[in-house]
């Protein structure tokens, strides 16, 4: 008699999950909520005014979608409020 061997592979250890990475981007509508806005109104506006904020949308992405770093400009821009 022989005996029997097992050649299953060794389980495999599941990775470390890792915190997701911090958004570098953010959306038109996600402001216009947090400012109590109509994401549809937010729109209207930034298209009606596309040449301003076209000076801050995000380079690559498609909608409107802005970089972090310009969340002020941006809020400025869609509640009128007069540059300080």
């Amino acid at each position: 008699m022989t005996k029997a061997t097992s050649k299953t592979p060794a389980a495999k250890k599941a990775p470390a999950s890792k915190a997701p990475p911090a958004a570098k981007v953010f959306s038109l509508a996600d402001l216009a909520r947090d400012l109590k806005i109509d994401p549809k109104v937010a729109r209207a506006k930034a298209r009606r005014n596309e040449d301003d904020f076209g000076k801050y949308r995000a380079r690559g992405e498609d909608g409107w979608v802005f970089p972090t770093a310009k969340r002020a400009d941006v809020s400025r821009l869609l509640t009128g409020a007069a540059a300080a």
